[in-house]
């Protein structure tokens, strides 16, 4: 959701162990990305006090090399646990859900 309070603090904590599948630099990866948020204050909105959510899943990458360019393909699936409060404010427009399915394809290139 996109925060509409006026003031307070957002703080996340994150954490990914990753395990490569194979040998080499170019051996795909699994990881476990895991998070925990807190919107302090109002953060999201006037009046919502302090809001925690947080999420866990599972990832799987592949590094790849084109001659000197360097790229790394990612997939993510996460799955997004909030607090009832938090939740309401998104809806009735948002994801209202208490746990949300999350998943993310990314594509990351270096020179």
């Amino acid at each position: 959701m996109r925060p509409k309070g006026t003031h307070g603090l957002f703080t996340q904590l994150g954490i990914a162990p990753e395990i490569a599948l194979g040998a080499g630099e170019l051996a795909p990866t699994l990881s476990l990305p895991a998070v925990i948020g807190i919107g302090w204050g109002g953060f999201y909105d006037a009046g919502s006090g302090d809001r925690l959510y947080g999420n866990a899943g599972l990832a799987i990458g592949q590094h790849l090399r084109l001659g000197n360019l360097h790229a790394s393909l990612r997939a993510e699936m996460l799955a997004l646990f909030r607090d009832d409060r938090l939740r309401r404010l998104s809806g009735p427009l948002g994801e209202t859900g208490t746990v949300v399915p999350l998943a993310t394809l990314s594509l990351n290139f270096s020179l």
